[in-house]
């Protein structure tokens, strides 16, 4: 009787407010360009990412680094013009939760973020950390499977491996690559 009445009232708490259904895509491309995509909820963007600017690889790669250690952050991707900036507020009594926010640039703006850029979203969630880092992660690993084949890297620019290890051995700190090994073992 008590289990029975435990599980009634788990199924009347109010529903998670975490979205997981998401999905983020890096395609690092030749001469300098890389495409973003973001798909959840209602909301889809691709966006072109120039590395005139900055190195979208390594700027993707801090901003993981910034979702797994819980940091805020505000990581501007240029296009020519315009861009996405993604930025992740800390949730401080849901350690395990952040705000993950898309805004896009202004057309206008040609490689530099202003405060108002930043004012309203374009798409808006709660995520779990765990699941919005490893969505990063596998992309960013996928990228660097790619670029061990000579005939991927040209016309790229090289794949910081170095600080992407760092990533996948922060994130691997936290817990979140338990039985990983297990699930590509032979």
């Amino acid at each position: 009787m008590r289990r029975w009445l435990k599980r009634i009232c788990n199924l009347a708490r109010e529903p998670s407010t975490e979205i997981d259904d998401f999905r983020i895509g890096f395609h690092p491309l030749r001469h300098g360009w890389s495409r973003l995509s973001f798909k959840a909820a209602g909301f889809e963007e691709d966006a072109w990412v120039t590395e005139i600017f900055d190195t979208a690889t390594i700027t993707l790669i801090d901003f993981c680094r910034a979702v797994v250690e819980n940091e805020a952050t505000t990581k501007p991707f240029y296009d020519e013009p315009g861009g996405v900036i993604l930025r992740i507020t800390p949730l401080p009594k849901r350690q395990h939760t952040i705000i993950f926010e898309i805004f896009l640039i202004p057309s206008g703006a040609l490689g530099k973020v202003l405060p108002q850029d930043c004012e309203t979203p374009a798409f808006q969630m709660v995520a779990k950390r765990r699941v919005l880092a490893t969505s990063i992660v596998m992309e960013l690993m996928r990228a660097a499977i790619l670029y061990q084949e000579p005939s991927f890297q040209k016309g790229r620019p090289d794949f910081p491996f170095e600080e992407f290890r760092a990533l996948v051995k922060a994130w691997k700190g936290q817990g979140w690559a338990d039985g990983l090994d297990q699930l590509i073992a032979d």
